[in-house]
């Protein structure tokens, strides 16, 4: 259960999802959790998805094949970083892209504007089955 915050309701990151809460009401995230789920929302959406941005998604299934080559991930690495720059401005001050060959493991690192560091893993083969988020005092699975 979510506590009653005590400050401006306008001052807060937030985003709308299609949930509800316990009260039948639609779900809000908030702050951490809004930018987290806007993200992954960005970086697995599908160009077109909305109509009205169809520029607007990373599509990062589509480029599966393209992760095991240095070139192919600074050329994403850079297009991640466009797509962030303008569907979700001023949140993240740096992103990085690295895939750990081994595991088979895609890692993103992000750095959000008040320097708190995020680090979103999944395996390049089952994408949505296994998402791991780090952050500095959290984990979420």
């Amino acid at each position: 259960m979510e506590f009653i915050r005590d400050v401006n309701d306008s001052d807060l990151l937030k985003d709308y999802v299609m949930n509800v809460n316990e009260f039948n009401e639609q779900q809000v995230l908030y702050e951490e959790r809004a930018l987290i789920n806007m993200f992954l929302n960005l970086v697995f959406m599908q160009k077109g998805t909305i109509q009205k941005i169809p520029d607007m998604g990373f599509d990062i299934q589509s480029k599966k094949h393209k992760l095991q080559r240095v070139t192919e991930l600074r050329d994403m690495e850079r297009e991640l970083r466009e797509q962030i720059k303008n569907y979700l401005p001023g949140t993240f001050s740096d992103i990085s892209l690295r895939s750990e060959n081994q595991k088979g493991d895609v890692v993103i690192k992000a750095v959000t504007k008040t320097n708190k560091e995020m680090e979103f893993s999944f395996n390049r083969k089952v994408m949505l089955d296994n998402i791991r988020i780090k952050l500095p005092d959290k984990k979420f699975q």
